[in-house]
């Protein structure tokens, strides 16, 4: 059974909690200084999203039933409010306002990310034991505001997710498109990298609650490649 505790004490998680809005804010800042929509807008943009950001963490404060949620909640309701208070300064154009969405999560910096991840990949001694470990880790960021499940064999790893805490905020709130950007994206970069002929491991996420699916699915298997 997975624990409610954070993986950081309370304290740590909450001074963590701050800067990640504070580095959000600091991104759209920068999102203002490059798009000629959002040029010198920036504390506009900064006081409408704060103040939707509280709206939705209040509205949805029982969703946070344990540590992690309440870190899950802050970065949906962030991705939330800057999707809707940009969407009438993009004249509804959802495929921009989820273009700049992507660069808040990151989008940016995943090449970097996944370089680092290859090169730990290259030295480790047990690629199957280090990539399904990074599984298992991913399933405890989770928390209880996910229902997931893991099992794992000599062969293969599965995490399994029937409900997502990102999908179920932002369905409630008519905006499931965000999912794949916020959620699916974020968790596929740790795996998607992942060369069967290099490597001798194959990752798979066939289905998404966020394409309509019952269930997300990460599998992690080994390739015989002799």
């Amino acid at each position: 059974m997975r624990s409610e505790r954070h993986w950081l004490p309370t304290r740590a998680r909450v001074w963590l909690d701050e800067k990640s809005r504070e580095w959000w804010f600091r991104g759209l800042d920068a999102r203002c200084r490059d798009r000629l929509e959002l040029y010198g807008r920036e504390e506009e943009l900064r006081r409408l999203v704060e103040d939707a950001r509280v709206e939705y963490e209040t509205k949805h404060a029982k969703r946070a039933v344990d540590e992690r949620a309440k870190t899950h909640l802050q970065a949906a309701s962030l991705a939330l409010a800057t999707y809707r208070k940009l969407l009438p300064w993009y004249r509804g154009n959802q495929t921009k306002v989820l273009e700049v969405i992507k660069e808040q999560m990151g989008e940016r910096t995943s090449p970097m990310v996944r370089t680092l991840l290859r090169l730990t990949n290259y030295v480790s001694t047990d690629k199957y034991q280090l990539t399904t470990r990074r599984l298992e880790l991913m399933l405890m960021d989770y928390g209880l505001g996910f229902q997931s499940q893991f099992s794992k064999s000599d062969e293969a790893a599965e995490v399994r997710i029937h409900s997502c805490f990102y999908h179920d905020i932002f369905a409630e709130e008519g905006a499931p498109e965000l999912t794949s950007c916020c959620c699916c994206s974020i968790d596929r970069m740790w795996f998607d990298w992942l060369d069967p002929q290099k490597h001798g491991l194959e990752f798979e996420s066939g289905e998404s609650l966020a394409q309509g699916d019952k269930q997300c699915i990460f599998r992690i298997q080994k390739v015989d490649n002799t």
